[in-house]
């Protein structure tokens, strides 16, 4: 089965200015001058922010076309600090802000600050982190609600006043609490008239609504629309950040129901299910055997903060390896990483179609690995990420300082991991 991808078009945010005569005798409309103006501006939201007790909760949309779903930060402004907690840390801490002027007025949090930075932070395996945010232009505010746009990604960024009585640390337990709750990675059911299929992952947290197009393709296979969008995580469900528009209903909140592993906006509820060889994050947390043509390691998975990935020892010799974790399917996934470096190379773990004999340094494109209940072992198969290529092995290769392909690289050993066929829990 097929499936079209539908992308919205999004309006872009902007300040709309009107014309103005070009005659020279034209009076000035503003009296004060446009940095005068910009101050005044964002003085007005310096003002609403630190209003109150000064707590906001941001919806914080990391990476290019909201590419690992939304987070929750909960902010308590001060006159020149910020304190920041957040989903993915029991910590808090402090930091300065400021406000510029760059095309327009900026609110900009470059202090480094432990919590907030998480997603901007180079680490050795993601040397451009997540992409995410620090500085950020102001698109509009009303005393409970700031809306920024990420200078960095573009992303729109909403922050929300917390209304009086608001507990950070019981909001963000909601969170947690529903995340661990979680039962339906997949759903079904009806949108009015229309049956519909669907996934909900968390890891990347991004909801799919999958119904027939009412095309096939020259196979004759049918074709599904694909309508989709990021969400952030609420206590009581999910918030999108684009609203999905299907069959004449439009959704933008979906209520999980624990008792019933549904969900539902109040008119319509999809009923959640499991796809086949579902397994969850702590089960496949332990020792297994890998086997691939050229070889076999004994490996081990160990779990991690987020919950979204493993860190696999004994695969590469004296190198971590991450391996995803797809909450919709209950898999995993290796995908192209880098692994280290060797004076002023970079050394990464590649995808490599053997048939064609192509290796690729094309982000996300790897194995998937999932559970065959037939079978009683996990199965690898091409994640279909590599255009044109079909992936079954990887091998480990260098890049030089201009990030070019420079050779096969033999310094952790074994270098070659040929059609990968079966991996055994211990």
């Amino acid at each position: 089965m097929k499936i079209r991808n539908i992308f919205s078009l999004i309006a872009a945010l902007a300040f709309m200015v009107p014309m103005q005569s070009c005659l020279k005798d034209t009076e000035e409309v503003f009296e004060d001058s446009p940095s005068a103006r910009l101050s005044a501006y964002n003085d007005g939201l310096h003002k609403v922010l630190c209003d109150g007790d000064g707590t906001w909760i941001m919806e914080y949309y990391p990476g290019a076309n909201q590419m690992y779903g939304g987070y929750t930060y909960i902010m308590n402004f001060a006159e020149k600090e910020v304190t920041v907690k957040g989903e993915l840390s029991d910590k808090s801490a402090t930091s300065l802000y400021k406000f510029a002027a760059d095309n327009g007025p900026v609110i900009s949090f470059d202090s480094y600050n432990e919590v907030f930075h998480h997603f901007s932070t180079p680490s050795s395996s993601k040397y451009e982190a997540y992409g995410g945010d620090f500085e950020f232009t102001i698109v509009n505010f009303t005393d409970d609600e700031v809306i920024l746009k990420g200078k960095r990604t573009g992303n729109r960024y909403t922050m929300r006043r917390a209304e009086a009585g608001f507990k950070a640390d019981e909001y963000l337990a909601g969170i947690n609490a529903l995340k661990n709750s979680f039962k339906a990675p997949a759903i079904e059911g009806m949108i009015g008239d229309l049956a519909v299929t669907g996934s909900i992952d968390l890891s990347k947290r991004t909801i799919h609504i999958f119904y027939p197009s009412g095309e096939v393709d020259e196979d004759g296979e049918e074709i599904l629309t694909d309508l989709s969008s990021a969400f952030i995580i609420t206590p009581e469900g999910f918030h999108m950040y684009n609203p999905i528009e299907v069959n004449g209903y439009t959704i933008r909140d979906l209520f999980y129901l624990s008792n019933y592993n549904s969900v539902t906006n109040g008119v319509f509820t999809l009923k959640g299910k499991r796809p086949e060889g579902y397994k969850e994050y702590d089960e496949l947390v332990g020792d297994y055997r890998i086997v691939w043509s050229n070889g076999s390691a004994n490996v081990t998975l160990k779990e991690t903060p987020n919950r979204d990935s493993f860190i696999m020892t004994g695969f590469v010799n004296g190198k971590d390896v991450v391996v995803g974790y797809d909450e919709a399917r209950g898999g995993m996934s290796i995908v192209y990483q880098t692994l280290g470096a060797d004076g002023d190379l970079t050394v990464r773990l590649c995808p490599w179609d053997t048939s064609a004999g192509y290796l690729t340094k094309t982000e996300g494109s790897g194995l998937n690995i999932q559970y065959s209940e037939t079978d009683g072992y996990f199965k690898f198969s091409d994640n279909g990420a590599w255009e044109g290529n079909k992936v079954d092995s990887f091998i480990i290769y260098s890049f030089n300082a201009a990030d070019a392909f420079n050779a096969e690289y033999t310094g952790y050993g074994n270098s070659r991991f040929v059609r990968l066929s079966s991996m055994t829990k211990l």
